[in-house]
């Protein structure tokens, strides 16, 4: 967990929910680590911040007379490797944890609340990946199309339509590595927030007598697809490479 107050966003600050120390008190210590460093050093949640801001991008919560963004708080967690009986216990707890507190707020999961989860796709090439390429298809077309269709059948088998505890074992199973070693067998970023994420939300779910979540893949691209965006003053500027030897898949899929 953070500790800050607010996270920065370019509609301004986008505070935390008190929440956050409700949850981290009714956590077993061992499961719970504060750190900012280790927030600000990340790169995926605050993707999300623009648009949790963006007027009108809520439902029922867009922007006042005066076009001020909608009123939202966020509890931002990271989630590390947990493996086994660890990776139960800590989904357990978190559950438990916001379960608790929706209840004492009278928040709804999907009315008041939802779970957001961040990460990329498949990190492909052989150039400037750092201590090693990740080109199992090769660097050419052909290695491009291969290395999307095997995201899109990781996505469709295991992150779409209803999504029990077989399908999260699926996709780690086909993703992860269980040695800690690197990289994954598929190379995807942030991977272990995807079975955890799910993995709670299903809890919560079940427990308001709910079907399991069932996944909608709204859409797939790459870096490549479509391409190069202008950026002519948004004060953004290129971070890496963006090639067939470089480039990185997204997805978006909603669940409900």
């Amino acid at each position: 967990f953070d500790n800050f107050d607010a996270w920065r966003g370019p509609y301004g600050e986008l505070p935390v929910s008190p929440l956050r120390e409700k949850v981290i008190q009714s956590l077993p210590a061992g499961l719970v680590l504060v750190s900012d460093e280790l927030h600000a050093q990340e790169h995926s949640l605050e993707a999300f911040i623009p648009f949790l801001q963006y007027p009108g991008f809520s439902r029922g919560g867009s922007e006042d007379n005066a076009g001020n963004p909608p009123a939202v708080e966020i509890l931002p967690i990271l989630v590390t490797r947990l493996s086994g009986e660890l990776f139960d216990t800590a989904v357990a707890a978190l559950a438990d944890a916001l379960r608790e507190q929706f209840r004492h707020s009278d928040m709804r999961l999907g009315r008041d609340v939802v779970i957001l989860i961040s990460a990329d796709c498949v990190h492909y090439g052989d150039e400037q990946w750092g201590a090693g390429g990740y080109a199992p298809f090769g660097v050419g077309e052909d290695g491009y199309r291969r290395a999307v269709d095997q995201d899109l059948d990781i996505i469709r088998a295991s992150l779409t339509g209803p999504v029990d505890q077989k399908k999260v074992a699926l996709f780690r199973s086909r993703v992860e590595r269980d040695d800690l070693a690197w990289p994954y067998q598929v190379t995807w970023c942030g991977v272990y927030s995807i079975p955890f994420g799910l993995s709670v939300l299903g809890s919560l779910s079940r427990e308001e007598g709910r079907e399991d979540p069932r996944g909608i893949l709204l859409g797939y691209s790459t870096s490549l697809d479509p391409g190069k965006l202008d950026l002519e003053g948004t004060g953004l500027g290129a971070t890496n490479i963006n090639t067939l030897r470089h480039w990185v898949g997204y997805s978006a899929i909603g669940y409900w």
